[in-house]
């Protein structure tokens, strides 16, 4: 998905440095939003190279580096996440939506959708080393906590396979059944427990990760669940989706203990370090929203323009000074008519030039791609698209990336 996006899914990340802790979020457009999560506030973005459409965003170990994988752009941009500055940008295949990193640090797992592979980074060197072929549109990604054992799920429509991938070989040596279309992946801290969220069943399945085989399905976490983060101790998994709030599940019991209101339309979810805090990337609303662990409540939030992100967003490491400057206005954008039948002409407030519409589904994926175009107005012809809830997200020179909402029906 451009989430590119959209949503989703948690590489395994554990920094170590739990003070000045930030996130990188993408926001819709080829740069990364530096947030100090301390303050909530907003301390510069880091421009990636254009066209790059970023939307997966993992962190070593150690919180040194971030690897982010850029959808439209094909490629993904190594970042060295000390001082905000990227380090190299290299191709990586066809829509690479997310990656995770080894618990050494030194080999990164990047999540190939549109290849329906994984590819095999070297942290250090950024060379390609190896593929291993997944099932189809591959997505939610984690790997153990002893590096052994890479688990990925495939998340086209109606697939129901997570791939058990051993990092001796690189080569896949199990496949799980779980529910139907699974996108966002978790594991316990000990590895004793494997989590799908499985968009399209509105089920998210347990895994004993000893047998490889579901042990339990959990049925009321929500609709469409996608996206999924662990608590640092394991004791809670927090599951969001479609519907307006957060589920909590307790991973002693399986069961949903709580729910937290108000939260629409996650295409992002990740916790702090030291998981006091936990983010929900909600861009339909332009917001931001920080939930307490310790209450399950809001614990504040404020706005970005499009904010979305598969993987675990934040890092605890130092901030530091030198990042670019903020990138241009956003242009003023509205859909018309919406919903739509047929098609839909989209206003702009000032003539663009050069400018492309990625056009994301319900899920995060991108369906179609149009461009250039230049003038005041543009109009989207259906052409086949089914029924439901789309994002037209606009880019092009001299201008801050933007996004609408339209419901074709």
């Amino acid at each position: 998905m451009r989430t590119p996006y959209t949503s989703l899914i948690l590489a395994l990340a554990a920094p170590v440095l739990l003070h000045a802790q930030k996130a990188y979020i993408p926001n819709g457009g080829d740069d990364l939003t530096v947030v100090d999560v301390t303050t909530n506030g907003t301390i510069g973005t880091i421009v990636l190279p254009i066209g790059s459409g970023p939307v997966g965003v993992s962190f070593s170990p150690d919180g040194q580096r971030a690897c982010i994988a850029n959808y439209y752009g094909n490629s993904v941009s190594m970042v060295d996440a000390t001082n905000d500055a990227v380090l190299t940008t290299v191709p990586a295949g066809i829509a690479p939506q997310n990656s995770v990193f080894t618990p050494d640090g030194g080999t990164v797992y990047i999540i190939a959708s549109g290849d329906n592979a994984v590819l095999v980074m070297d942290a250090n060197t950024f060379a390609i080393t190896d593929t291993i072929p997944v099932g189809p549109f591959p997505i939610g990604a984690a790997i153990t906590p002893d590096g052994a054992t890479l688990y990925v799920a495939d998340a086209a429509f109606g697939a129901d396979q997570v791939r058990v991938i051993s990092t001796a070989t690189n080569t896949v040596v199990d496949s799980i059944t779980v529910g139907d279309t699974p996108a966002g992946v978790a594991i316990t801290p000990d590895g004793g427990t494997l989590y799908v969220a499985n968009n399209g069943g509105n089920t998210v399945s347990v895994i004993n990760t000893a047998t490889n085989t579901v042990t339990t399905t959990i049925s009321d976490a929500g609709t469409a669940p996608n996206l999924m983060a662990m608590h640092a101790n394991g004791s809670e998994l927090y599951v969001a989706g479609f519907d307006n709030f957060v589920a909590v599940v307790s991973t002693a019991t399986n069961t949903v203990i709580d729910s937290i209101p108000g939260i629409e339309f996650v295409l992002g979810l990740a916790l702090t370090p030291d998981a006091s805090s936990l983010y929900a990337l909600t861009p339909f609303t332009g917001t931001v929203v920080e939930v307490s662990t310790a209450t399950h409540s809001i614990a504040g939030t404020f706005p970005m323009t499009f904010p979305n992100a598969f993987g675990n967003f934040i890092g605890g490491v130092d901030l530091t000074s030198g990042i670019a400057d903020d990138a241009p206005p956003a242009i003023g954008v509205t859909a018309f008519p919406n919903p739509c039948a047929d098609r839909a002409t989209l206003r702009f407030d000032q003539d663009v030039r050069g400018a492309s519409v990625q056009v994301i589904d319900a899920l995060g994926r991108t369906v179609r791609v149009v461009g250039p175009i230049s003038g005041a107005h543009w109009t989207l012809d259906r052409n086949g698209l089914p029924n439901g809830a789309y994002t037209l997200r606009i880019t092009g020179p001299g201008i801050r990336p933007q996004a609408v909402k339209l419901t074709m029906e």
